[in-house]
């Protein structure tokens, strides 16, 4: 497992710059989305659409495309984990009134996990999607 400076260094990898910027930005759409969204369901769309995003543009760069994404996808989920953490923790503190910051770390671990996988899939699907076009090229458009 991982350290914690790994994870760190990984996240201020200058290589990935771009994905860690598209997690950032897709934040603000994140929050906007869930806010209007019903408090019981949370949406991960801002985070597909990053991590999309991201395995486009790291198709032709040395990092592969799902690790962009799952890059994208855990800095952008930081909304949706807070939401999920807090929620999960009010759960638990009404009914086992000891166990709500395990269960809380739990939700962040597991939380993390399922939104980088996500974040993978995401960006596995963008590098597809970007061969794809670039490999289509328009025939006798010479110049």
């Amino acid at each position: 497992m991982p350290s914690l400076k790994d994870v760190l260094d990984t996240l201020g990898n200058e290589q990935l710059r771009t994905a860690t910027l598209l997690g950032l930005a897709s934040i603000p759409f994140a929050i906007a989305v869930n806010w209007t969204a019903s408090p019981d369901s949370v949406s991960g769309t801002p985070l597909i659409v990053a991590a999309t995003i991201a395995g486009c543009e790291y198709r032709t760069r040395p990092i592969k495309s799902p690790h962009a994404g799952g890059q994208a996808a855990l800095v952008g989920s930081i909304p949706i984990l807070v939401w999920w953490t807090v929620h999960t923790a009010i759960e638990f503190a009404s009914a086992l009134e000891g166990a709500a910051f395990g269960v809380g770390l739990v939700v962040i671990v597991l939380g993390m996990l399922l939104m980088t996988f996500v974040g993978i899939i995401g960006g596995a699907i963008g590098g597809w999607s970007k061969g794809l076009i670039t490999r289509v090229q328009p025939t006798g458009a010479e110049s």
